[in-house]
């Protein structure tokens, strides 16, 4: 079975932040369960250029604590807030 511990638009619409992320995932994976991790910056920390800073520091918390023998069981997604709410800039590499 698979779990989704939160998305990234969570930080913005539901007060999560990458902490509480991270326990979810690690609660997930302690639980024999697997998890998608997904990651993604907002449209104001793409054009800002700070899309690798911001997707590092997400799966870095994320992650933080986690065992490498529970990382199989673990698959991380890009999925930047700004695709979720519009189209603008999809088409950029």
């Amino acid at each position: 079975m698979w779990c989704w511990p939160g998305i990234p638009s969570g930080g913005t619409l539901l007060g999560e932040n990458d902490e509480l992320i991270g326990r979810k995932v690690r609660a997930i994976l302690d639980g024999g369960l697997e998890c998608i991790l997904c990651c993604g910056e907002t449209l104001d920390q793409r054009l800002r250029g700070e899309t690798h800073q911001v997707n590092e520091r997400q799966v870095r918390a994320a992650l933080a604590g986690v065992p490498g023998d529970l990382l199989s069981k673990l698959t991380i997604a890009y999925e930047p807030v700004w695709g979720d709410w519009n189209r603008q800039g999809s088409d950029a590499g």
